[in-house]
């Protein structure tokens, strides 16, 4: 590798071996995300012999290193190769780019793939633990027609341990998209102010790993005070993100209402009159104007219980009620990203159009990387207004 280089990816086969290492690229971008799936992109030149060496599904991971910063090279993230581009152009020029999903792939691409009624399908329990059952049951180690499921799943994926955290939870989800569900009970533990996140992590060899709990650092204010010798509560500098501290070059707030519902309408089994309908709506956003109703239907045809739909529309209408949406492009400061905080971790943001300090958890990071020898980089991080779990 060229010396100087901050960047580079490794390129893996579906054994774990190494069979290209990548840091001359024209572009590479990549999002990773907490509890979501997050994705890449790299592009080079359609000249190089190493574009031969790469197959589907193999993993493309990302290193990142800042000797200067005190940062040794660190896997920042780690994607799935899935589409590759290759463009010739008139002056013949040639192009080669992968696209592809980040690790929680491996729970995109599932269902619950289990009879209604079953014990697979119909969970009631303590939301980590209820997590854990739908992935191991649809893409681990039981995800098997002997264990009733309709085809087999099963993937090179572990269960990290179970906190047990997150709330108690009951609910039917025959048939349903296993990280919709997933995301769904990361939104539940929210509102039961027992937050849970999730991830899918690499451990090498072409295997992985599930893992849930309080995933995210606590980088908050919460705790400092003039006798906690610069740590907070949790124990750890606190990282503040703010304009006038000269660690953000761009703030922007956003509330997207464009397409926002904030009454979802969960609709049950059975037909006419005797349907099973629960209603769920965001009463803030209601309150917006007398024209700010705005609905959704969400089909529940699993559920038979008047509680069972509401808890169907309760969890659709988290996903699609507007929400205050922070973006900041980090400078290079005293805090550096991948050695001070990372994604999942809950920092304090100065919101100077308001004027006041809030808590909020790094829910992505997205990253453009620039060719050249310094590979200069365009770091952006969304938020979301969470206090650390306790």
């Amino acid at each position: 590798m060229t010396v100087g280089r901050r960047y580079r990816v490794d390129v893996e086969d579906t054994t774990g071996s190494t069979v290209a290492v990548i840091d001359t690229f024209q572009r590479l971008a990549f999002t990773s995300k907490i509890s979501s799936k997050g994705n890449y992109e790299m592009t080079i030149s359609g000249d190089d012999s190493r574009v031969n060496a790469i197959g589907g599904d193999y993993l493309f991971r990302v290193w990142f290193t800042d000797p200067g910063k005190g940062i040794d090279w660190i896997n920042i993230f780690t994607g799935i190769h899935k589409t590759p581009s290759a463009d010739t152009f008139e002056n013949g020029r040639k192009e080669w780019a992968s696209f592809g999903p980040s690790l929680e792939e491996l729970l995109d691409k599932a269902y619950i793939l289990y009879a209604a009624g079953s014990s697979e399908a119909a969970k009631a329990g303590i939301s980590s633990t209820v997590a854990r059952e739908f992935v191991n049951e649809n893409i681990g180690a039981l995800a098997t027609v002997a264990n009733g499921r309709d085809i087999a799943g099963t993937n090179p994926i572990a269960l990290g341990g179970d906190p047990v955290i997150g709330g108690f939870w009951t609910g039917s989800r025959a048939r349903k998209h296993l990280l919709t569900v997933l995301m769904g009970l990361n939104r539940f533990s929210i509102e039961n102010d027992d937050q849970i996140d999730f991830r899918v992590s690499y451990l090498g060899d072409y295997a992985f790993q599930f893992d849930i709990g309080r995933l995210g650092v606590d980088r908050t204010t919460v705790g400092l005070s003039a006798a906690s010798s610069g740590l907070n509560a949790a124990g750890n500098v606190p990282v503040v993100f703010s304009v006038l501290r000269g660690n953000v070059s761009r703030q922007s707030k956003t509330t997207s209402r464009f397409n926002e519902a904030n009454v979802t309408i969960g609709l049950g089994q059975q037909s006419g009159a005797n349907r099973v309908v629960a209603t769920a709506q965001d009463n803030l956003s209601l309150a917006a104007s007398s024209i700010a109703q705005r609905e959704m239907i969400v089909s529940a045809t699993d559920q038979t219980t008047a509680a069972g739909v509401l808890a169907v529309a309760e969890a659709r209408l988290a996903e699609v009620v507007a929400r205050e949406n922070f973006t900041f492009t980090p400078r290079q400061a005293a805090e550096m990203v991948w050695r001070d905080y990372f994604v999942g971790d809950f920092v304090t943001v100065e919101d100077d159009q308001a004027g006041q300090q809030v808590n909020k958890q790094i829910r992505a990071i997205r990253a453009t990387v620039t060719p050249g020898q310094t590979q200069l980089d365009d770091i952006r991080m969304e938020f979301e207004d969470l206090e650390p779990p306790t």
